[in-house]
């Protein structure tokens, strides 16, 4: 998570989760203690699928009330135990059903493994990705009273490295394990939730810009991605203005593509002219991006 500081991250959650809950009647509070350090190395891929999850199946769950998030921290040295409560006031669980879910002691199976970047995997398999980082899980819940899920996770705590020093690992990373890394630029949250579960098939690690000034800021703080995907209706920076300052950097080689609706498809080979990469038509949205995700990455 060194690359995303823990407040982005986190109201990028609670605005997932908001998202999630739509129309229902079920009031949001989420709160990020003072104690949680900004900078934190840990694997934010893993991290969002675990509290995604676990707040998908509270909103599944949860028809009226409330869904309750408090992430502390305790730091010694240079690590930050997470600690993490979410609270809902949903259908809640029979104590069979928690021990079934707790005592599953199993390796995750292939099928699960294959489904690792998803967002809103089963309760089962998140308690494995949980074991599987090190940390733990705590689970009470009572028929008709809701649910209280306690996790446990620790973290090293961000050191700041240099621009140049954090492009290498990030090259590296990528090259190593394999894992792509995509700048998704966007102010549309709902739009930002469909596609984060659209990448979810893929060993991508996904990271959220809500405006062109961010995006920019990433880069020139020497970020590095393999893939900037950018909507076309941003707000105060357009997709076009963020794209001549990004090629202002001389070391800026990261194809670009831009999202439009199809009313705007026929302005397709002036977005190319202007220098993006390629084009995704936003009423195809899950068939473009995958078709883009295979080209690029």
């Amino acid at each position: 998570m060194v690359n995303e500081c823990t407040t982005m991250f986190f109201k990028t959650i609670e605005s997932m989760t908001q998202n999630a809950i739509g129309n229902k009647n079920i009031k949001l509070k989420f709160e990020v203690n003072s104690n949680v350090p900004e900078k934190l190395n840990g694997d934010d891929v893993k991290l969002k699928q675990i509290l995604m999850s676990v707040l998908l199946n509270s909103v599944e769950n949860t028809e009226n009330g409330f869904i309750n998030v408090n992430i502390g921290s305790i730091v010694r040295y240079d690590v930050a135990r997470l600690v993490i409560k979410i609270e809902d006031s949903g259908v809640g669980m029979s104590l069979d059903k928690i021990n079934s879910i707790l005592d599953d002691n199993m390796e995750l199976t292939l099928d699960e493994t294959n489904k690792l970047n998803k967002l809103d995997m089963d309760l089962k398999s998140i308690i494995k990705v949980i074991k599987l980082l090190g940390g733990s899980i705590n689970i009470k819940s009572k028929k008709d009273e809701g649910t209280t899920f306690m996790i446990v996770l620790d973290q090293k705590c961000g050191i700041e490295q240099s621009s140049d020093f954090m492009k290498n690992v990030e090259k590296y990373s990528s090259d190593i394990f394999g894992r792509k890394r995509v700048l998704l630029v966007n102010d549309d949250k709902e739009e930002n939730f469909k596609i984060s579960n659209i990448l979810g098939e893929y060993n991508i690690d996904l990271n959220v810009s809500m405006t062109g000034k961010d995006c920019i800021d990433r880069i020139n703080n020497g970020e590095f991605y393999n893939l900037i995907i950018i909507d076309d209706e941003l707000g105060e920076t357009s997709a076009l203005q963020t794209l001549n300052e990004l090629n202002k950097n001389n070391k800026f080689k990261t194809p670009v593509i831009v999202m439009l609706k199809k009313d705007k498809e026929h302005f397709k080979k002036y977005y190319i002219d202007d220098g993006f990469k390629d084009t995704i038509q936003k009423e195809n949205i899950e068939e473009e991006i995958k078709e883009k995700i295979d080209k690029y990455l």
